[in-house]
Parts: structure tokens; sequence; C-alpha cells
């Protein structure tokens, strides 16, 4: 069928899209993995709080400008890409500093250890079944 087809382009969408989705997802990790790599000593120097919330915050950012962009018809692949590499990057110091926070918030709230953990481990459990579910939903 024609409109199988990408204009000019002779192979499958499927496969076009397949390997874009693929390009996407490697702009993502490979920036994730290399920020893990360094990301303790910058969290000791800035602090635990503050690379937490710089680090929501840059991937809020980061992940909302994305619709704005297609909503104002500007947003190209390697725009997507280099948004989710930014996203990437900054995940992984954020994942990295609340997990270090918590055993200061589990004493402060007066709970075990062990309860806070699982809670918190619960709780990214479920945002990951959320994603994963949505996606396949969407399609």
């Amino acid at each position: 069928m024609p409109e199988d087809f990408l204009p000019g382009d002779r192979r499958p969408l499927t496969t076009v899209l397949a390997a874009k989705a693929g390009m996407v997802a490697f702009c993502t990790l490979l920036p994730a993995v290399l920020a893990a790599l360094v990301t303790g000593p910058v969290i000791d120097r800035m602090g635990r709080r503050r690379v937490s919330v710089a680090s929501d915050l840059t991937c809020g950012v980061a992940v909302a400008a994305i619709p704005l962009l297609q909503f104002a018809g500007i947003l190209q692949f390697w725009m997507l890409c280099a948004l989710m590499a930014l996203t990437g990057l900054f995940r992984a110091p954020g994942e990295t500093a609340r997990s270090v926070l918590l055993p200061a918030l589990a004493e402060r709230a007066g709970m075990p250890l062990t309860r806070a953990a699982g809670l918190y481990d619960g709780a990214a459990r479920c945002a990951a079944l959320g994603r994963v579910s949505k996606s396949a939903v969407a399609g």
C-alpha cells in the first residue's frame, strides 16, 4: 500500500518509526548511564535536596517543551533527541539524590527505614507501571 511508505522513501513506515524510537531511547539512556558514573561527587558537593529539585525541574521543563514545540509546529526530530538526552542526563542524579535522602526522611517521619524504602520503591514501580500501561494503550 502506498500509504505505508514515507514520501520519497522506499522503506516501510513502521521500520522508519521503529528506528527513530530506538534512536530516541538511545539518546535518553546514554546520557543517563554516563551521568550515573559521575553523580556521587556532584551530589556531595551540591547537596542532595538541591540536586533532586534541580533534576526534577530540568526534566520537567525538557518534557514540557516537547508538546509545546509540537503544538507550535516547530518540533524536529533532532530537538526531540536533544530534549530526551537532557532528560536522561538529569534523571540519574535526581534518582540517586532521592534515594540518598530516604534514610533522613524516614528518620524525620519516625518511620522504620524498611517501610520507607518499601513505600518509595512501591511508588516508583507504580509510576513505571503507569508509563508502561499508558504506552500499551496508546499503541
